[in-house]
């Protein structure tokens, strides 16, 4: 099966929360990979897929990004589940372009080492 994205993910941890807008529940969690398009957060067992929801994710020093999505799959055991992010305000996207892109430099910087 051929996967195509459209967004270079970022491997990146970070705290993350997740709200189902249906029924309002709020979970914490943490990104395994991010980017411009989507997420991929720890668990998310709760949670299936088409299921709308509100992600905030504290991307450090470039302050919170909260954005709006759906989730588009999850593993079955419930390990992480893919986020999709609808689109967002172009100051939403160029915040989190810098960070990743900002992200890509320090590992650049330290595999350069």
């Amino acid at each position: 099966m051929e996967q195509r994205r459209n967004f270079f993910r970022m491997p990146v941890v970070l705290p993350a929360s997740v709200i189902r807008v249906e029924s309002g529940e709020s979970h914490q969690t943490t990104t395994l990979d991010l980017s411009v398009g989507g997420v991929r957060l720890l668990g998310g067992a709760e949670l299936g897929a088409g299921d709308s929801v509100r992600v905030t994710i504290s991307l450090i020093d470039h302050g919170d990004l909260e954005v709006s999505g759906w989730v588009v799959r999850r593993d079955l055991g419930g390990e992480w589940c893919a986020i999709s992010f609808d689109p967002m305000e172009m100051t939403t996207e160029k915040m989190l372009a810098r960070f990743l892109a900002d992200q890509q430099r320090r590992l650049l910087a330290k595999d350069a080492r």
